[in-house]
Parts: structure tokens; C-alpha cells; sequence
């Protein structure tokens, strides 16, 4: 999907405003923030576990479904089951809106996923919120809300 990357990281910096001085210009701090968002969802897509957890900060907040996780269990518990779902059925993702300052960036997105279930298709529409921190390592996520609905399509619309 490099054409989606290009795309992402157009939108990026088409989306940053335009203020504040910083040793990193603010386009060059979107083009680091989408990418680092890309690379949470190529790394859960190739199941690499440690590589999606390198990229989460210390004080992640996972929201999802009306629940609140912490790093610690959303790796233990939530990270796993994530990750297949990605695999079982990925997404088309979009970027919708972005908005970095030097330290904080906030990364909003839409997903479009269709998949077979009981023999149906199915399909799934989904928001996504990360917000982003800089770090000595680099931009890392701090928080995320996920949400999602589905529905089956009428028939002969695919």
C-alpha cells in the first residue's frame, strides 16, 4: 500500500497548521506522526507484537467499546486479539483529519472493512483517534479510541 502511504502523508501535510517554531517544522513533525500511525497498524498486520508495543508510550489509554485499558493490559490482553482481527480482515484506512503542535499530535481516521461472516459479508465501518507524544525516542501513541459498526450489505451492492 505505498500509494496509501503517499497519499497519508500528502494529506498530512496539507492538514498541519501552520504555527509555532520548532527545531522540526510542522510538516515534517506530520509526515513523522502518520508514519509512525502507519507503522502500528503495518506491524500488527504482520503480527509483530513487540514491534505495534515499541510504538505505544508508557501511558497508553486504550478506549474501545465503552472500556478503558492501560498498557499493560491492552498488551496482555487486548493486543493479541487485535492483531488477528487485522489480519482476519484488513482495512482500508483513510486519514481524516491531523493536528500537531511540537509535542502532541492528535490523528484522526476512517476504516472501511468487508469480510464473510457465517457465510455473509459483512460490513464494517470504524473511527479512529491516537493521539501521539514526542519522546526522546520519537513520536509515540498515548491514546487511542476505536470505534467501529457494522452492517450487511444489501444484496448485489458489492
Amino acid at each position: 500500500m505505498p500509494t496509501t502511504r503517499l497519499v497519508l502523508i500528502a494529506l498530512a501535510i496539507m492538514l498541519v497548521p501552520a504555527a509555532g517554531a520548532s527545531a522540526q517544522t510542522p510538516a515534517t513533525d506530520s509526515v513523522a506522526v502518520v508514519r509512525v500511525v502507519n507503522q502500528f497498524h503495518e506491524r500488527m498486520l504482520a503480527a509483530d507484537t513487540a514491534g505495534a508495543a515499541a510504538l505505544l508510550a508508557p501511558e497508553l489509554v486504550v478506549m474501545e467499546g465503552g472500556a478503558i485499558e492501560r498498557r499493560a493490559d491492552y498488551l496482555a490482553h487486548h493486543l493479541p486479539a487485535d492483531i488477528e482481527a487485522t489480519r482476519a480482515a484488513p482495512s482500508q484506512r483513510t486519514l481524516v483529519h491531523l493536528t500537531a503542535t511540537t509535542e502532541m499530535a492528535v490523528v484522526a481516521s476512517s476504516s472501511r472493512t468487508t469480510r464473510e461472516v457465517r457465510g455473509q459479508p459483512m460490513e464494517s465501518t470504524g473511527a479512529e483517534l491516537m493521539v501521539l507524544r514526542r519522546t526522546v525516542e520519537g513520536w509515540r501513541i498515548s491514546a487511542i479510541h476505536w470505534s467501529s459498526r457494522s452492517r450487511r450489505p444489501a444484496a448485489g451492492s458489492q
